[in-house]
């Protein structure tokens, strides 16, 4: 395939799905979802997600 092709292959970031109950441990997660009885109760960043349940 030439490298000027628009279908050369990109190199793909993957994806991880971690479960903690250690927030430390989510500190560098780009995405954090939160979840309640199955349901998704609040995503975002950590310092978003830790301001939102301070005020809860």
């Amino acid at each position: 395939m030439c490298s000027r092709s628009p279908h050369r292959k990109q190199k793909a970031t993957p994806t991880f799905l971690v479960f903690s109950h250690r927030p430390w441990l989510l500190r560098r997660a780009e995405e954090i979802i939160v979840l309640k009885d199955g349901s998704v109760e609040a995503r975002g960043q950590f310092q978003e997600l830790r301001a939102f349940f301070a005020e809860s």
